[in-house]
């Protein structure tokens, strides 16, 4: 319903999943107790994340951090940030605390406002050779069983919305009259909130089988991309149906509905893109 807020904890669980994966016991206790980021993409960098430039130089007992991250969620608040670097050409996944040389500046975006969205520029951050994630040229392998295992939380997110504009839709639906009659009793208005309940039904469905067989361990790259690419189809359909039925009082600013609308173009984007999630599909099925 918030999904601004539900976004700031999804953000924090990305860093929870990851470290109590490839992290140490220390690092599980001090994320518990604090707020996390995941700092992957840059300015000139997105889904290409092997192509990033933030540098990590080696200095004795440290890596010092050079280098600006962008979008990332939590960024203004987090304490504790899981940053992907480059060690001279390998891609590596750093624990970094927060401190004076970590620098975030706001974003403001259209939708998931409230998210604490940030640039943010390490300035000669040093960070202890011991809060390397599982190696040196490690890090892709990081980030990527994190981003599988994230997506699903990211797509729970996303009926969470879907099921709201639903709820509302249908609310407003039988409340608001044409023609002598509530507008849920014309043929055209109803098969069509028939179709987001049902492919909302669907999706809960097949997030919550996922979502068990990560907790089984299993891998869910396939299901996980099957579940972030549908999440954003029903999501923006069921935004844009509630959008429909409330006329133009679903196009004022910050309204619950108008307000969902500009969150669920988001979904399209976070977490990989939905291209990214069909190339992940085609791949699995070796095409």
């Amino acid at each position: 319903v918030n999904s601004g807020f539900a976004l700031v904890l999804t953000a924090h669980h990305m860093v929870v999943n990851c470290i109590k994966e490839f992290g140490t016991d220390e690092w599980t206790k001090k994320i518990v107790k604090c707020v996390g980021a995941f700092a992957i993409t840059e300015p000139h960098v997105g889904s290409d994340i092997s192509s990033i430039r933030l540098k990590a130089e080696e200095k004795n007992d440290f890596y010092v951090l050079n280098g600006v991250k962008t979008f990332i969620t939590n960024g203004l608040f987090a304490d504790l940030f899981v940053v992907l670097a480059k060690v001279e050409d390998k891609p590596t996944a750093f624990v970094v605390e927060r401190d004076k040389n970590v620098i975030a500046k706001k974003i403001n975006l259209n939708g998931f406002r409230g998210c604490g969205l940030a640039s943010v520029e390490f300035r000669g951050v040093k960070v202890p050779k011991e809060n390397v994630l599982l190696g040196i040229g490690k890090g892709l392998r990081v980030v990527l069983s994190t981003l599988v295992k994230s997506r699903v939380v990211f797509s729970a997110l996303g009926l969470g919305i879907a099921e709201k504009c639903f709820e509302l839709a249908v609310k407003r639906a039988k409340r608001r009259k044409a023609f002598g009659k509530s507008i849920s009793d014309f043929q055209g208005i109803r098969w069509t909130i028939a179709e987001v309940k049902a492919e909302i039904e669907a999706l809960r469905e097949y997030i919550f089988k996922t979502a068990e067989d990560v907790d089984k361990g299993k891998d869910v790259t396939l299901e996980s991309a099957i579940c972030k690419l549908l999440t954003a189809k029903v999501a923006k359909k069921s935004a844009d149906l509630a959008v429909e039925i409330y006329g133009a009082r679903g196009l004022i600013k910050y309204s619950a509905v108008e307000r969902a609308y500009r969150d669920v173009k988001s979904l399209d984007i976070g977490e990989g893109t939905t291209e990214i999630m069909k190339e992940i599909i085609a791949r699995a099925i070796n095409l």
